[in-house]
Parts: structure tokens; sequence; C-alpha cells
């Protein structure tokens, strides 16, 4: 949209497109579609760049590299990371369907949760850092479907399907688990840190919480 509220162009892919697009510093639209696709998009007039397509749906949002590699997860279980120019970087196979959004550590450590309540910490060549299961909870499933929030000492904040929101630290090779906070329905919307050591997030039991980090 033109700042007035018209409209300055429509791009159509194949199918619905539910996540967030990303947007990089030289005004390129990544987005990724129902149709299996991820569109490069020219933010100027809306025409294509570059199309790649996956085995599944994705609807995570990419996420954008210092580097400029454009990281995304698809349903088809694959973890991709894109050269700007469309190219595939490297693949990382998670073993399961992946909706949640990759946040990335000051490091270069990529972060993501899979449908089957695993959190993978991947090295920015692809290769696995190391990988978190959370625990079974009666009734649930375990999916992580949001993003992770990241703090500047290294924690890592997510919610899961289980009904927890979740403290982890990355110990380098491993994870270790600060605490988890349960609550009494699936936590799929995305932590937020606040400015006073306080971490947001919202349950489905209807419920925005702030808790201490």
């Amino acid at each position: 949209f033109n700042p007035d509220g018209s409209i300055k162009w429509t791009f159509t892919s194949g199918n619905w497109v539910d996540c967030t697009p990303a947007i990089s510093s030289d005004g390129t639209i990544y987005v990724g579609s129902w149709d299996n696709k991820v569109y490069a998009i020219n933010s100027d007039n809306g025409s294509k760049i570059w199309e790649y397509e996956t085995n599944s749906y994705v609807i995570a949002s990419p996420s954008l590299g210092a580097d400029g590699k454009v990281y995304v997860g698809s349903k088809d279980s694959i973890f991709y990371a894109f050269e700007s120019n469309g190219s595939v970087a490297w693949e990382y196979f998670a073993g399961q369907p992946i909706s949640s959004s990759a946040a990335l550590g000051q490091d270069g450590t990529i972060y993501f949760g899979d449908e089957n309540g695993t959190f993978h910490a991947v090295n920015p060549d692809g290769s696995s850092k190391w990988t978190y299961e959370v625990e079974d909870v009666a009734d649930t499933n375990k999916s992580i479907l949001s993003s992770s929030a990241l703090d500047l000492s290294g924690n890592i904040y997510f919610g899961s399907g289980n009904g927890n929101c979740y403290s982890i630290t990355d110990n380098g090779q491993s994870a270790s688990l600060n605490w988890s906070f349960p609550t009494s329905d699936r936590v799929d919307a995305s932590p937020v840190l606040g400015i006073n050591d306080e971490v947001f997030f919202v349950s489905r039991d209807g419920y925005l919480r702030s808790l201490s980090t």
C-alpha cells in the first residue's frame, strides 16, 4: 500500500499467505505460501524476483541473516537457507514439519521449533548445534508453532502446545532448562521481552502473563 492507503501493487501466489513477510535492506520482500513456495518480490512494483518450491506448505515467516541469507522452514520438515539470489545455501532436515519462524542469535545460531516438540539450534553452516525436547503433557501435543525470543544473556523463550512457556539457555554443545511455566492451554504465540527483565506471553486459556525472566 501507498502511505495514503491506496494500492501500490498486488502479487498473487498460488494459495493462502499466512506468514509475515520479511523485508531486506535492499527492499526485497520474502514470503512463503500454502502453494509450497518461497517468493522474493520487488517491493517497488510487486514483480517476482525468484521463487523456490519446497515439498509442502510454507507458513513460517522468513528470517534475514546479517550476511544476507534468508532462513525459513517448511512443513516438508526441511529448514532452508537461501542466498539472496534464490540459490539454496544449505538444507537442514528437522524430521518434523516446521511452522515456527526462526530467531537468529548474535553469533549466527538459528533457533526454531518443530511440530513434535523439538527445539532446534542450527549453526550458520547448517549443521546441528543441539536439540531440546519439551516434555509430554497428557491430552496435549508438544508442537512449537511460535518464534522464540532471545535475550542478551543467551536465554531463549518459547511456547509449546503442551501449555508451557519455556526459558532455556544455549550452552554451546547443549541446552539447559532455566524454567517452564504451565498454563491450562496451548502457548502458540511468540513471547515478547520487556525492558524490566520480564517476558510477556499469551495462552489459549485467555490470559496474557508477565513473568520475571
